[in-house]
């Protein structure tokens, strides 16, 4: 008797684990729906009703960042991008291992930093976006798109009033380079003609020195 009641229990519990996935998948697909059609509205109340039954889910408080920041960025208000900001912090206190979590924060943090002219959330964009690199080391896309985005700062009348050290920014745009081109040399030249006219003359200077830098840094610095 007591053994058809374990079986029963076994049953039941795995019965529920398959709905339970079932569940989990199909929200999932919706919520991936609603991100690629542009259907916010719609994804926000799949995403809540998701979170309503598993706060736990850290792709559904992921998803849920992703469809506030482009409320926030329709309407262009400071709360939205918190509250966007909000979900993403959530979703990396739950699983912290996908980078995706890591560069959308960036991406609300850059936001926010050129909307309130503030010097601490441009560190943070640099910080999150590193983080997303970090986690992915063999995809160059994450440094590519780092890269790309300090670039544009450079030419940001905006950035360029921060307080934040002009140094701080040129690392992370070496380091990103550094390992794009390990990886990839697809807009090699088109990076390093941009790094470099980014860079003084002093500054081209002292980097000339740094051996660690590859060798197509090197060679830039010499030729442009």
């Amino acid at each position: 008797m007591y053994r058809v009641i374990f079986h029963l229990i076994i049953i039941y519990s795995i019965s529920l684990l398959h709905f339970r996935n079932f569940k989990d998948d199909n929200y999932r697909q919706q919520l991936d729906e609603s991100l690629s059609s542009g259907k916010c509205e719609h994804g926000l109340t799949i995403a809540n009703s998701w979170l309503r039954e598993d706060p736990y889910s850290h792709y559904a408080w992921y998803c849920l960042g992703r469809l506030r920041l482009e409320t926030a960025l329709s309407k262009s208000r400071n709360e939205d991008f918190m509250m966007s900001l909000e979900s993403f912090e959530k979703a990396i206190r739950l699983y912290d291992k996908d980078p995706r979590y890591y560069y959308w924060k960036a991406n609300t943090y850059l936001y926010l930093a050129r909307a309130n002219r503030n010097g601490e959330f441009y560190r943070n964009f640099l910080r999150s976006m590193q983080l997303a690199c970090d986690l992915d080391p063999m995809n160059y896309f994450y440094y590519s798109i780092f890269f790309e985005k300090i670039i544009k700062l450079f030419k940001d009348p905006i950035y360029l009033a921060q307080p934040i050290p002009r140094k701080l920014l040129i690392e992370s745009m070496i380091n990103s380079l550094n390992r794009y081109l390990e990886l990839k040399q697809f807009y090699a030249r088109k990076y390093l003609i941009q790094f470099c006219t980014v860079l003084t003359s002093t500054e081209k200077d002292y980097y000339r020195s740094q051996e660690h830098l590859h060798a197509d840094i090197l060679n830039a610095l010499e030729l442009y």
